[in-house]
């Protein structure tokens, strides 16, 4: 799926996804024949990397998103 797909599967916005992208935390897209896509299951597996956080410490997701 493209970025702005990625984002809305996320529940955000393009830009933040893209941020999110570009700081390592969720992972890079995949090209083909020079389409820039990510991979759902990758999303997914980035996603669930979150659950095991302790929500007190600064390695939630708000921390990451800057609204914390």
């Amino acid at each position: 799926m493209r970025a702005e797909r990625a984002a809305a599967y996320l529940d955000l916005s393009k830009s933040t996804f893209l941020r999110l992208v570009e700081d390592g935390v969720m992972p890079q897209p995949i090209r083909i024949k020079g389409v820039v896509c990510w991979d759902r299951l990758d999303l997914d597996a980035a996603f669930e990397g979150f659950k095991g956080i302790d929500q007190s410490s600064e390695n939630t997701m708000h921390k990451l998103l800057g609204m914390g």
